[in-house]
């Protein structure tokens, strides 16, 4: 998967990393290096910037089978390596392509000559275990984040000789720290699972420490002041003897700090170990702010799914009813009208129409109107649920119920059933002349379209025939079903 290493990162990487590193622009064929890879290669350069692919095989040769170093460079994949000859003094370095994107490739340039120093070396041995994380932090999925943050903190566990390693972060209000990560070493216990849920005023002296300083550099828990004796009690119970914690920050904003004990004999800290544990605590945090950040994303372009899905549905349902509104009719009908002319089936549409609801409203008010509307589209959607049916409120008091693959006989049956059913119902009516309850008029038509019909002519002629049929209904005294005669256009 295609990844991009932000030149940002690119820059500190390169000029901030005592490992030998190499940057190459694949478009521009030019080499970028620091001064421990320029040192090792020993081209003779005051600037590491711009040097061109030319000027390194002028005084380098590849050791494989491959052509030359520039192939390596063009088309290499992560984790190959090449070995490299300097052709004047005959001393051999490695090429180790470690992390690459559409652009370029960042590479680790290795001294074979000095190798056997290089891994007595502990600075050198966290320095490439830490560029080696971070590289596999950018490009993990937050699955795998945890694991590689573990990672880190026992990379420097082993160079600082520490006993267990943890990072705190605070919650989103800033009021709880948890311990979200620890490392600890064989035979040392561990505390993450029970230090959740801390607040500042439990170590007031230590947090006051981290936030005027940045970090706090303890060799031996008796030179506490009388002031932390709340510090004391608690790191005595971890059994800790020293303890190093660095803060980490986000625009001038504590958000958890990054630690180390020594818990089997006191440790005197050094300005490398705060150096390496700040290293730690940035490599971090900028990978969780990246999967917070992505997060964050993710979350938002869920909302906003949701919102259209919500205004998709508002604007193609009636807000009273839940059914579906005049424009999903619209394009419903259609729809049904094309795939029955394909299909050869007939299709049948019921116009239904409450009787006297007028009546009813000035009756028992619009509360009430409101209510029986809803009791009808139930009763219509409870008898309208094949797939491919639909209903919807036409407007006002009417109704309309599109039936795919349904004949005049199958929709007059189901018509009878909607006509009994609402009347079961027993919603009184008392202001309708027909009956002391509520009652509804259908009519109806039933079509089998040719393929060449049109099918928006079509829809309009259907529905003016529904109506005239609804019409005859309501003329022959409402609360019944009418149908026209069913014909092919």
């Amino acid at each position: 998967m295609a990844w991009h290493l932000s030149a940002q990162r690119t820059d500190y990487l390169i000029k901030n990393s005592s490992m030998a590193l190499l940057w190459f622009d694949r478009e521009q064929q030019q080499l970028s290096l620091n001064s421990s890879a320029e040192h090792c290669l020993t081209l003779g350069l005051t600037s590491p910037d711009n040097v061109s692919l030319a000027l390194l095989q002028q005084h380098w040769q590849a050791l494989l089978s491959a052509p030359t170093i520039a192939t390596f460079l063009m088309q290499g994949d992560v984790g190959d390596t090449l070995p490299i000859l300097h052709i004047q003094s005959q001393r051999r370095c490695s090429l180790q392509l470690t992390t690459q994107d559409a652009g370029g490739c960042l590479l680790l340039l290795t001294d074979a000559d000095n190798e056997q120093s290089d891994k007595a070396n502990p600075t050198q041995q966290f320095d490439r275990a830490l560029s080696e994380i971070s590289t596999q932090l950018i490009r993990c999925s937050a699955e795998q984040v945890d694991q590689h943050i573990v990672a880190a903190l026992e990379a420097f566990a082993q160079c600082s000789y520490s006993d267990r390693c943890y990072v705190f972060l605070f919650d989103d209000d800033g009021e709880v720290i948890n311990n979200s990560h620890e490392w600890a070493a064989v035979g040392v216990s561990r505390h993450a699972h029970e230090l959740k849920g801390l607040q500042e005023s439990d170590l007031p002296w230590f947090f006051q420490c981290l936030r005027e300083q940045q970090q706090m550099v303890l060799n031996h828990i008796d030179s506490l002041p009388r002031a932390a004796q709340a510090e004391h009690d608690e790191f005595k119970r971890e059994q800790i003897r020293s303890i190093l914690c660095v803060g980490i920050f986000a625009s001038d904003r504590m958000i958890g700090f990054v630690g180390a004990d020594a818990v089997k004999q006191q440790r005197d800290w050094t300005h490398d170990d705060i150096r390496r544990l700040r290293l730690v605590g940035n490599v971090i945090f900028n990978t969780l702010q990246r999967h917070w950040d992505q997060q964050a994303l993710d979350t938002a372009r869920e909302h906003m799914q949701a919102l259209n899905q919500r205004l998709q549905r508002q604007a193609h349902q009636d807000g009273l009813t839940g059914l579906a509104n005049r424009r999903a009719l619209d394009r419903c009908l259609l729809l049904e009208l094309r795939r029955a002319a394909r299909q050869q089936q007939a299709l049948s549409l019921l116009l239904i129409d409450i009787d006297y609801f007028k009546a009813y409203n000035d009756y028992f008010g619009h509360l009430h109107g409101d209510q029986a509307l809803k009791t009808v589209a139930r009763v219509l959607q409870e008898h309208a649920q094949r797939s491919g049916d639909m209903v919807s409120r036409y407007g006002g008091e009417e109704f309309v119920i599109v039936l795919p693959a349904t004949d005049q006989q199958q929709a007059e049956q189901l018509g009878q059933r909607l006509l009994a059913n609402l009347r079961a119902e027993q919603i009184a009516h008392p202001a309708s002349p027909t009956a002391q309850v509520l009652t509804i008029s259908i009519g109806a038509h039933s079509i089998t379209p040719e393929a060449k019909s049109a099918p928006q002519q079509l829809a309009t002629r259907l529905l003016k025939a529904a109506d005239d049929a609804l019409y005859y209904a309501k003329k022959q005294g409402r609360d019944r079903y009418c149908c026209s005669r069913s014909i092919s256009y």
